[in-house]
């Protein structure tokens, strides 16, 4: 029994398991809830001209300009912008053409923050005071109304609750930035498409929002994938089927379960008397998620269950076990404009795991911690280009009567952790000889405060990490990063063909007695979508590793695919 129980920690289930669940967990995120970014750029072309490169024939000389009407003190530091841009200075004349190009730029700044119904006017005035006044007239938000001509096909009158949804009420100075947030609120599903006008409204300086919303009649998506990412012992071909309900509750939410099994090539083993032990595994996760102005929580519920067959002296064992994982998360937009936008994430979350041998628990293995989880995370526009960064930390707490590890007796981990996380991502779509290109490349890195369990280690060498590597052996420790690369060419609209290059490396207390610590790899695949019927998402790669510790057990060349349809 001791014999047997070494050799299953050779391959531990429990961490395999969590891995490459929630690795399968992150990608199904990303066929089930699509970022659609809004950006509703109204920014004008501000002048390069400078005051004193125009000359006026009548002028009266200016020491002061002042911001008059409602609200005024709010754009006032547009104003002062716009006054720095043009170099004003004390006592310079100003005529029609100097006082034009101030109003102007102080419009097409007002403009570019978002304030596209606000306006800046020069009302008739004395210019002998020495002191110049411009009229600010704010444009306010009337009301915001759902488009219902059409309600029989696009079944607009599902979504009636746009006070949930657009972080904006009646009488607010209308701003492009709260429009772009409720129309990414409402653009989340992807059954729904949404667009909006702005329309005049029945009262001065007011403007109505009119949404057009269209939601495909039955507003359920089922989801089927498959893909080789599983172990050789307990499943290497995994299949999911996932139900997935947008709006459910009419507010924009979303409702997904999925259930996941291995699908072929785990190990059976029968003993001398005939039996035999089957290998494999099975989970499941939901999700619920729903927006509310520049608010958004999420919860998550999934259970993940193996079985691996195991040769002993003159039997066959069960090493069996699962886990449980459940999260609460709040998500806030904090800034954003029509270059970028930052938002914070505070998550809540419990994680549970237990082991046997046929039906005897190994107490030893049980694990029961909780704690807490603090993300920002910041997008950049740069013309083309997409980049994302994003900063964590994560900490283990006594919540939920957590238990403490059983490494912590040793120095080796606890359930206390106190784990930095940083990601970065790079999106540049180019043309080269008429040919579209688009370059891609994400960084994870991971450093610890505190000594780990095997858990909440980063792990590298797979598909999900670096590629070259299938996955059945890593090198894992208490910190560490890997580093993807893609350069992609489209072959026709929808398909790919790419090259990848990865590298990572890992360190800390824990590496010490590791086969080594860096990896690199490489693949060439293909990767797209059909539509037929519903959408048929496909990846086929190749990989080779390239850089190795000497004894580290991998295939020359690695191949893998991942299928998913969705209708």
């Amino acid at each position: 029994m001791i014999l047997t129980s070494l050799d299953a920690r050779k391959f531990d289930p429990v961490v395999d398991g969590l891995i490459r669940n929630q690795q399968r967990q992150a990608e199904l995120k990303k066929i089930t809830q699509p970022q659609r970014d809004v950006l509703l750029d109204q920014t004008q072309n501000q002048s390069q001209l400078r005051l004193q490169d125009l000359k006026d024939q009548h002028c009266f000389p200016i020491h002061q300009v002042q911001l008059n009407g409602e609200m005024n003190a709010y754009f006032e530091k547009y104003l002062k912008q716009a006054l720095k841009e043009l170099a004003f200075s004390d006592g310079i004349c100003m005529g029609e053409q100097r006082i034009n190009l101030l109003m102007s730029q102080t419009q097409n700044i007002i403009i570019g923050q978002g304030y596209t119904t606000t306006r800046i006017l020069v009302a008739p005035q004395n210019l002998s005071s020495g002191i110049l006044k411009l009229t600010v007239i704010p444009g306010l938000l009337g009301e915001i109304k759902i488009d219902l001509s059409d309600n029989e096909n696009s079944h607009a009158g599902r979504i009636q609750y746009v006070k949930n949804i657009f972080p904006i009420k009646k009488g607010e100075i209308l701003n492009l930035r709260a429009l772009e947030q409720g129309l990414e609120n409402l653009k989340r599903l992807p059954t729904v498409e949404a667009d909006l006008q702005i329309v005049p409204a029945s009262i001065p300086n007011q403007s109505d929002v009119l949404v057009k919303w269209k939601q495909r009649t039955i507003p359920v998506r089922i989801t089927l994938s498959a893909d080789d990412a599983g172990s050789r012992q307990t499943g290497k071909y995994q299949g999911n089927v996932t139900l997935s309900l947008d709006n459910p509750l009419f507010r924009s939410d979303l409702f997904y379960v999925t259930f996941g099994k291995n699908l072929a090539d785990q190990q059976s083993i029968t003993d001398q008397d005939g039996s035999t032990v089957d290998s494999g595994t099975k989970n499941y996760a939901i999700h619920y998620s729903i927006p509310y102005k520049n608010w958004s929580v999420s919860a998550n519920v999934s259970r993940y269950q193996y079985d691996q067959a195991v040769a002993g002296v003159n039997n066959v064992y069960n090493y069996n076990g699962e886990s449980h994982n459940q999260d609460l998360a709040l998500t806030r937009m904090l800034y954003r404009d029509n270059k970028r936008k930052t938002s914070m994430t505070v998550k809540g979350w419990h994680r549970s795991s237990k082991s046997y041998i046929d039906d005897a628990e190994l107490m030893i293995q049980r694990r029961d911690i909780a704690g807490w989880q603090l993300d920002f995370n910041h997008r950049e526009y740069v013309q083309a280009a997409v980049l994302d960064f994003a900063i964590g930390y994560r900490r283990g707490t006594g919540a939920l009567a957590a238990l403490s590890a059983i490494e912590e007796a040793f120095d080796e981990g606890t359930s206390r952790m106190k784990i930095w996380t940083v990601d970065a991502s790079l999106q540049v779509p180019f043309r080269l000889d008429q040919q579209n290109f688009s370059y891609s490349s994400s960084f994870h890195g991971q450093y610890n405060q505190t000594p780990l369990s095997v858990q909440d280690r980063i792990s590298i060498g797979g598909r999900y990490t670096v590629r070259g590597f299938d996955g059945g052996l890593t090198l894992s420790a208490d910190r560490g990063f890997y580093w993807r690369n893609d350069l992609a060419l489209s072959l026709f609209p929808s398909h790919q063909f790419y090259m990848a290059l990865d590298g990572g490396h890992v360190s800390g207390p824990s590496s010490e007695w590791l086969l080594g610590k860096t990896l690199m790899g490489s693949a060439i695949g293909f990767r797209g979508q059909f539509k037929v019927g519903g959408n048929f998402y496909y990846d086929v790669f190749a990989a080779k590793p390239l850089k190795k510790p000497e004894s580290f057990q991998n295939f020359d060349i690695n191949y893998g695919f991942s299928t998913s349809y969705s209708f």
